[in-house]
């Protein structure tokens, strides 16, 4: 979950789009709750290894 200030969901907004445009196999879901975002991302099952090795460094990124 995200903060849902103006300029972080801009900045989610811009990296959704380029991740779309270099990997279109994703797909992504920008929703807003209150002042809270969340990015849901779904790929066909053929690429789930792709998504989680990026999930892992995403977590191994923010427990740094």
């Amino acid at each position: 979950m995200l903060d849902g200030a103006p300029r972080v969901e801009e900045t989610a907004r811009d990296l959704i789009a380029r991740e779309a445009d270099c990997c279109s196999f994703f797909s992504f879901r920008l929703t807003t709750q209150g002042r809270s975002l969340t990015i849901d991302i779904e790929v066909p099952a053929v690429h789930a290894r792709v998504l989680d090795g990026l999930a892992a460094r995403a977590i191994g990124q923010v427990a740094s």
